[in-house]
């Protein structure tokens, strides 16, 4: 019996090259279409970064990583879908110590459909270096500065080295690493983590080198140094206002300043003062600029002045006052007696006002016109100063009596002068214009009255004529037919008195080239005239000489001659004669 198998094998070894022939074909016409449908096309990559292999411990590259072009031909299906992440050119630094090597580029596709056609360039130049390693400390560069008021203190960093990797001859030249920190607008404490720059006089590549760590925290502490703080103003006010004022209201502008300075001590001050301000005998208003009185180390925010005004105001008062009633419009031809004839006048005001207030100041008046009868009870008008104000008068009423007989009498008006005149000066005459009064009442009183002499007149001090109204002190009991007033004329002049002088005796008009002697050389000369002048007159004023005109050789008694200042006479000249010698 046949086996199976056996048979199998007989006719795949008659058959073999007619199968093999047949699977060949197949193959062609598959390829065939298979190019028809998806031809080759020639695809170019560039920059394709180089991966070095095999790089041995203890080894370093050093230099930018080098990039190939690749050029690749594939099936338009294969080729629309390459990019640059399908190739990885590699060289092979297995076998290479330090120094530069130039090494072929070998390039693997991730899809066995493509090949490649040329690499550009094939090899490449490496610049091998053996690695090194060190410890640099960290600095910390600060820029800018923190805001005004405040303040930063030594920066810190952690931690205060870092290790830096890389080429030997790059790392060599490493000397620090440098941090920079920012101040600017900082106002409060700085803490950040901050990259690590490596820096050295020699040192030109620094992106080759690593550090570790990359970051270190860098704090720094900064304080408010001075703060602001806004506090009101309180004047000083110094001194005592007039006599009846009253201090009623202190304004300062502004009300408040910004004061600037270390916040500890600025925190207990609660307000300012302003420098005295004196209102010493004030008797108004008062206006002044000053400035505000600072602790120490405390200043102005922005400097300015104030403006300071205290308001003064007269203090109220009262004061009664006894004032003599007056009658006005009394009836033709008869006396009127008023009843009582002074009353308790209260008035009110300021105190300055009514300290200078006199009885002559308030006039008290009852009007006659009303009375027909023998008796008449009237109120009295008060008249008083703008500032003053009446309170109350006691008693409410006046009575108003006639007499049955009444006269009128003329007396002369004696002026009453008080005072002294200045030195040297004298009162030669007192005149009053009118000279003489008519004075209206009861017959006996007239008989008593010889004169009637006006008010005070002070003449203290004066040199010069005096020319015044003075009032006339006209007893109550008569009326004034005239005005109550007389015109009063001082005429003050200097008093007339002698004075001394020893003054020199000086020839005058002596023919050159004569020259002469005197005998004696001073005389006694007194002069007469004005006191005031007489004080002034000194020897330099006098002119004493003898006309030498006429005079020869020879001795000569000759009569003196004075020339004197014009307000001043000429009394004697002891000698009156005096001897010149000529030669």
């Amino acid at each position: 019996s046949s086996v199976p198998g056996s048979e199998l094998f007989r006719y795949v070894r008659r058959n073999l090259f007619w199968i093999i022939l047949s699977l060949a074909i197949s193959t062609a016409i598959w390829a065939i279409v298979t190019v028809q449908q998806h031809p080759e096309q020639i695809t170019s990559f560039t920059s394709i970064p180089v991966q070095a292999q095999g790089l041995r411990e203890g080894f370093i590259l050093r230099g930018p990583s080098p990039a190939v072009s690749v050029r690749v031909s594939a099936p338009a299906d294969v080729s629309d879908k390459l990019t640059k992440d399908g190739f990885r050119p590699t060289v092979d630094l297995s076998k290479t110590e330090a120094g530069l090597h130039e090494l072929k580029v070998e390039v693997e596709l991730t899809d066995s459909r493509a090949r490649i056609e040329s690499v550009q360039p094939s090899t490449v130049f490496l610049l091998v270096e053996s690695s090194g390693e060190k410890s640099a400390p960290v600095t910390v560069r600060v820029v800018g500065s923190v805001p005004f008021g405040y303040s930063s203190k030594e920066p810190r960093v952690t931690p205060k080295e870092v290790v830096v990797k890389g080429p030997s001859s790059i790392v060599n030249s490493v000397e620090a690493g440098v941090v920079e920190v920012n101040l600017n607008e900082a106002r409060s404490n700085i803490s950040l983590l901050i990259k690590v720059t490596p820096t050295g006089s020699g040192l030109t590549d620094p992106s080759q080198i690593t550090v570790t760590p990359e970051r270190v925290l860098v704090e720094v502490p900064v304080e408010q140094q001075l703060t602001y703080k806004t506090v009101p103003i309180v004047a000083e006010v110094v001194g005592t206002v007039a006599f009846g004022y009253q201090i009623v209201g202190v304004m300062v502008d502004p009300s408040s300043v910004t004061l600037v300075g270390e916040p500890k001590i600025l925190e207990q001050v609660n307000f300012v003062r302003t420098r005295q301000v004196d209102v010493s005998a004030a008797t108004g208003d008062a206006a002044t600029t000053t400035e505000p009185v600072l602790p120490s180390a405390i200043g102005l925010a922005r400097a300015q002045q104030i403006l300071v005004r205290v308001l003064v105001s007269p203090i109220e008062g009262s004061k009664t006052m006894a004032v003599a009633s007056r009658l006005v419009n009394p009836p033709a031809n008869r006396a009127v007696l008023l009843t009582p004839d002074q009353v308790l006048v209260t008035v009110a005001g300021p105190i300055p006002a009514l300290s200078n207030l006199k009885a002559s100041d308030i006039s008290v008046t009852v009007d006659g016109s009303r009375l027909v009868t023998n008796t008449l009870t009237a109120r009295p008008d008060v008249n008083l100063p703008a500032t003053i104000r009446l309170v109350s008068i006691v008693p409410s009423s006046i009575v108003l009596k006639t007499e049955v007989e009444q006269a009128s009498k003329a007396v002369p008006i004696l002026p009453r002068i008080v005072g002294a005149v200045g030195a040297g000066y004298q009162v030669t005459s007192v005149v009053a214009d009118p000279s003489t009064v008519t004075l209206t009442g009861a017959p006996a009183a007239l008989a008593q009255i010889k004169f009637v002499q006006t008010e005070a007149i002070d003449i203290s001090g004066k040199t010069e004529p005096l020319v015044t109204s003075a009032n006339l002190a006209v007893s109550r009991d008569f009326s004034v037919l005239a005005g109550p007033t007389a015109l009063v004329r001082v005429l003050i002049e200097p008093v007339e008195g002698t004075k001394k002088v020893m003054a020199p005796v000086v020839v005058t008009g002596l023919k050159e080239p004569l020259k002469a002697t005197i005998r004696p050389e001073e005389v006694e000369v007194t002069v007469v005239g004005p006191a005031p002048e007489l004080k002034k007159v000194g020897p330099v004023d006098l002119v004493i000489w003898v006309d030498g005109a006429d005079l020869r050789a020879g001795r000569y008694v000759v009569q003196l001659k004075a020339q004197l200042p014009a307000a001043l006479k000429l009394g004697s000249i002891k000698p009156a004669e005096v001897t010149v010698t000529v030669q």
